[in-house]
């Protein structure tokens, strides 16, 4: 499941571990993930959401989360921030007249786990109703390994459009406090 700081997601977590008690395992930056987990275990021992901290791609990771779709869990990567040492691991793409980053990353991963890629979104109604956004991006990225990267460039695109369009719809949930565009890479870059 492809997230991010657009709309709010905890809700679909609330849904996931009330309706349906599906384990979610949410990917993150943070170097927090570890000491979140132990609170969230003291508040609710059958909590369902598990964070995990990563700085960088590694095989146990990979078994890991490997592992996590073959239970049937789901895994969440916020596709919208690009990390400080992404090291150019991003594709450009136009988004509201300018070009910004995306992180290649939660594309990657799920090209090397062949599993569907869905992005979610859960926008905020009125009268306090919510609405889910869940659109299917792919089945498999890493299917054909000649045009994974085409396909991982495609699939970053599609993400880039959906948020783009919900952002434009509800600009008041989108909880982005940083220079999304990067002014200094325009002259530079060519679009992805």
């Amino acid at each position: 499941m492809l997230t991010s700081h657009l709309g709010h997601i905890e809700m679909c977590r609330a849904l996931a571990e009330t309706e349906y008690r599906t384990r979610i395992n949410v990917v993150v930056l943070t170097e927090n993930a570890n000491k979140f987990n132990k609170m969230l275990a003291e508040l609710n021992p059958d909590s369902q959401l598990n964070l995990i901290h990563i700085s960088e791609f590694t095989p146990d990771l990979g078994i890991r989360l490997a592992q996590y779709v073959e239970n049937g869990e789901l895994i969440a990567i916020a596709a919208d921030r690009t990390p400080a040492d992404s090291y150019g691991r991003v594709n450009y793409h136009e988004f509201m007249g300018a070009l910004a980053p995306f992180p290649q990353g939660p594309f990657i991963i799920a090209a090397l786990l062949r599993c569907p890629v869905f992005s979610l979104f859960c926008m905020q109604q009125q009268h306090g109703r919510y609405h889910l956004y869940l659109e299917k991006i792919s089945d498999d990225l890493g299917a054909n390994r000649k045009q994974r990267q085409q396909r991982i460039e495609q699939a970053s695109q599609q993400y880039a459009e959906q948020l783009q369009y919900l952002a434009i719809r509800y600009p008041l949930q989108w909880f982005n406090f940083y220079d999304f565009w990067c002014p200094d890479t325009q002259d530079t870059v060519t679009k992805g």
